[in-house]
């Protein structure tokens, strides 16, 4: 079968006028088709806010690892000193988005980590509801739906919704970014006014991470895939650039000014690209590593020695690669091995142990110690299978790919490639595939459709 709207007889929206959202829109017959799905749909999403409600009314209120920077950073905004680094200097190692956005929270209802919590299960349960939309623009009713039960109780996802990190934001802010894509590729009322929202959200994206900028080639991909071509295309590839680029412009204006130098994102790219390609890189963050590329540096303010150390560990980091390039390949090895083989990261982060850094011989460094071992453990255990499951479920997926429409197909398998290909430069982790779980979770939803057709057919024959 070749490329073209899924046609399961089961699971198929009805063959009707789509909007641009995908939502059939025509006869009473179809409107309480609509209806029912969006119960179900409605449903799912509280159910996504109420297990994360649940969780972080549990989880205690505490502060670890990148945690306290957001935390320090949100508080220096908030009393009116700047994104700004504990000497003064102007902060320049990550995005400030999340710290901003955190610096509101506490802005509006107060200086409360719990109050954070609450924001950040709201948006997880949010991050579920474009998951359907997303789902649902490859034309199955069954594939949004499970798609969105299966990110609403992934037991990953919802632990995150205890830590004060900016991956939930994040993730909600790039899938919205992903539907817009969608969405644009296939609008027929004002294509590029959908284009250029869908670069806008780009942008947002890169305020919390500096990565989206290199999604912009999926999106042109997706536009081409879609049937666009000649001048339109090349109209929405600026379109969409230009949404990003005027988003992330204040910060970038405001590089400009403080440093005297053209610095669009973060310079933390080049810190995070040595951590991962040094001599005897061990796949994940080595601050071991990056102590010891500093101490090269003169004496200097923590914002310029962040710039300098940028610089020098994309110098270092490329010259390890020409010089290894048989141990660059078996540290990519390693790198996506971390990334991949587990999901129980925010355990750890809720237990309040933070580690492997190799900044001390021991494995884990005790900071506080927020829950019983055994309890992170047995979270992480549960964290663990349900990730296994999905893997297995999305292998199963990724060969029923071919039946989705073209376009979501390149959407999806691109992002995912990218995302690979980006653990395999920088280093791995658990943390990091924290943004593809939309799209994994549509995938698994495909593959347990596609499992359960299977066995259905066999029963039959």
């Amino acid at each position: 079968m070749g490329w073209g709207t899924y046609n399961d007889r089961a699971s198929s929206f009805p063959q009707v006028r789509q909007s641009a959202l995908g939502v059939a829109t025509s006869s009473p017959d179809q409107a309480r088709w609509d209806r029912t799905a969006v119960r179900a749909a409605i449903t799912i999403v509280f159910a996504a806010l109420g297990v994360r409600l649940v969780f972080v009314l549990w989880a205690p209120d505490g502060l670890v690892s990148d945690g306290e920077f957001y935390h320090g950073m949100a508080l220096s905004i908030l009393n009116g000193y700047g994104f700004s680094n504990f000497d003064g200097s102007a902060a320049n190692l990550w995005m400030p988005g999340w710290p901003a956005f955190l610096a509101a929270i506490y802005g509006i209802f107060g200086i409360s980590i719990g109050h954070a919590q609450i924001v950040l299960a709201v948006i997880g349960a949010g991050t579920t509801a474009l998951v359907i939309a997303l789902g649902a623009r490859i034309g199955s009713r069954r594939i949004a739906l499970s798609a969105g039960a299966l990110h609403a109780f992934w037991p990953g996802l919802i632990f995150y919704s205890g830590v004060l990190f900016g991956e939930t934001l994040f993730s909600f802010v790039f899938t919205s970014a992903l539907l817009l894509i969608a969405v644009a590729a296939k609008a027929e009322k004002r294509p590029f006014a959908w284009t250029f929202a869908a670069g806008a959200a780009l942008g947002l994206a890169v305020w919390i991470r500096s990565e989206p900028v290199v999604y912009l080639a999926v999106a042109v991909a997706t536009f081409m895939s879609a049937g666009t071509t000649g001048r339109r295309l090349g109209a929405r590839t600026v379109l969409i650039t230009l949404g990003l680029a005027l988003v992330i412009s204040p910060w970038t204006v405001r590089n400009a000014v403080v440093f005297g130098r053209f610095i669009p994102t973060a310079v933390n790219g080049g810190i995070v690209f040595y951590e991962g390609n040094h001599p005897g890189a061990p796949g994940g963050p080595d601050l071991l590593a990056v102590t010891k590329l500093r101490s090269r540096l003169p004496h200097l303010s923590h914002a310029e020695s962040n710039l300098r150390l940028s610089q020098l560990g994309w110098d270092e980091g490329f010259k390890y690669i020409r010089q290894h390039p048989v141990d660059f390949v078996r540290a990519a090895g390693k790198k996506l091995f971390l990334t991949y083989s587990t999901d129980d990261r925010a355990p750890v982060l809720v237990r309040g142990f933070e580690g492997p850094r190799r900044i001390l011989p021991s494995s884990y460094v005790p900071i506080h110690g927020y829950i019983s071992e055994s309890t992170m453990l047995t979270m992480q255990r549960f964290a663990n299978v349900y990730w296994w499951g999905i893997l297995m479920l999305v292998a199963v997926g990724m060969f029923h790919v071919r039946r989705w429409p073209r376009y979501m197909a390149v959407l999806v398998a691109g992002t995912l490639a990218l995302a690979i290909a980006i653990h395999t430069l920088m280093i791995g982790g658990s943390r990091y595939h924290f943004p593809e779980t939309p799209l994994l979770a549509i995938l698994a939803a495909q593959g347990g459709i596609g499992i359960w057709n299977a066995v259905r057919r066999a029963r039959l024959a």
